[in-house]
């Protein structure tokens, strides 16, 4: 047993001792680990701190994003409700089609041309169902084609319902594509009125063109009958000046017979519809109406061919006939062409006393020329209803040149192609 000392003990020490950080403390070896381990956790628990403060900012951050997109869906199906109502509102069938013609979505205007009442009733049926059979076939291709290029453009078709009654329909539909899903968007609208104001219409133009006819008809008869009176009167008188009046007479006669025949010409204008012409060919029927043997032709038109009016050969009869009246010593014509960029010029040409210069602004205008200035007149009106233009470049004494200008989509060549025509050949 150890003895009692009388030498003041190391307080200190052995506090230290005691709460391991003394000397002598077996704790002392481990404190370097706690050390770490400590740092360790302030470590963690700093990145733990920063952790949490990315998950609020990004809390922050989706709830901002969730705010956003429930205003969103509300102004989408604000948006929504509003077209649907300028939709169901309209007096245009709007239908939602798949690639295959099925109903996928309609408004009730729709549903009315169908001839039914109610959008279930046509949902997922295709609308061949209601379509008149005579007008199936093109409809689906009129389907094909909207899949190939994106849209149909003024489709006419007829829908029939289940009692029989047919209605004229006008379709105009547009592709949309999302991904692999295709759909069609179509408007519908009923042109019913329309087509009767059309056959009115129609009706009314072939009553006032056989009026015209019969009218026309007995106007040149009296015309002709009149004329010929005229002359046996002038025959018969030794009067200069008597004579000299009915000469007058006789020639504001053939005035009037000349205006008589531009007026059935000009009201037959656009009543067909155009059509592609051979150019050569046409051009041989319009000479076949005059004493043409003295005029040498040459003809290199390769085959072409122009979409014009059926009154096509009245344009080249007017043009020959024109260099038989003025061209004075014309003794032979050209016609030929020539490609300026995407349009196509068909050239005229005369070896006559071409037209002045200070003349030309106004020939093709209402009552230019010599008699009664409406042939040329005539020739411009014509050619203009397919976009044909005609100027005329020739030079005064070398003859006329008459360039008629074919729009890129109004020409084409056939498979066979014209030889070289002189009167020989002809």
């Amino acid at each position: 047993m150890k003895q009692h000392s009388d030498d003041n003990p190391d307080w200190k020490n052995q506090r230290m001792q005691i709460i391991g950080l003394g000397e002598s403390s077996i704790r002392k070896s481990y404190y370097p680990e706690l050390q770490e381990q400590h740092i360790e956790l302030l470590k963690k628990n700093e990145e733990l701190q920063a952790a949490y403060e990315e998950l609020t900012a990004i809390n922050e951050e989706l709830v901002a994003n969730y705010d956003k997109i429930s205003e969103s869906e509300q102004k989408l199906r604000e948006s929504e409700e509003r077209y649907r109502t300028i939709i169901e509102t309209t007096d245009t069938g709007f239908a939602v089609t798949d690639d295959e013609g099925r109903i996928l979505d309609a408004n009730q205007k729709y549903v009315r041309l169908t001839g039914h009442h109610d959008l279930t009733e046509i949902l997922n049926r295709s609308i061949i169902e209601w379509t008149a059979a005579y007008d199936r076939d093109k409809k689906i291709l009129a389907t094909r084609r909207c899949i190939r290029d994106g849209f149909i453009r003024n489709l006419e078709i007829d829908y029939v319902d289940s009692v029989g009654r047919i209605t004229p329909i006008e379709i105009n539909s547009t592709l949309v594509r999302t991904g692999e899903v295709v759909r069609i968007l179509s408007l519908c609208r009923d042109i019913s009125d329309r087509k009767q104001a059309e056959k009115t219409l129609e009706l009314a133009r072939k009553k006032l063109n056989l009026l015209n006819t019969v009218t026309f008809q007995d106007i040149q008869s009296a015309i002709f009958t009149l004329s010929a009176y005229l002359e046996l009167t002038k025959n018969t008188l030794a009067d200069e000046k008597t004579r000299s009046y009915l000469e007058k007479e006789i020639s504001l006669i053939q005035v009037i017979s000349s205006s008589i025949k531009f007026g059935r010409d000009y009201q037959d204008m656009g009543i067909k519809p155009s059509r592609w012409h051979r150019v050569n060919h046409v051009f041989l029927y319009a000479i076949s109406h005059l004493d043409f043997l003295p005029i040498t032709r040459h003809v290199e038109l390769d085959g072409l061919e122009i979409y014009a009016d059926p009154l096509l050969e009245k344009v080249l009869y007017n043009l020959m006939d024109n260099v038989i009246r003025h061209g004075v010593r014309a003794t032979e014509v050209t016609l030929r062409y020539q490609k300026r960029a995407e349009d196509l010029v068909l050239i005229i040409e005369d070896n006559g006393i071409g037209i002045p210069k200070d003349k030309k602004d106004m020939l093709f205008e209402r009552r230019f020329g010599s008699e009664s200035g409406l042939g040329l007149f005539l020739v411009r009106e014509i050619l203009s209803i397919t976009g044909i233009t005609i100027t005329e470049t020739g030079v005064e004494g070398r003859g006329a040149r008459f360039e008629i200008q074919v729009p890129a989509n109004a020409y084409r060549f056939s498979q066979e192609p014209d030889r070289s025509i002189s009167n020989s050949v002809l």
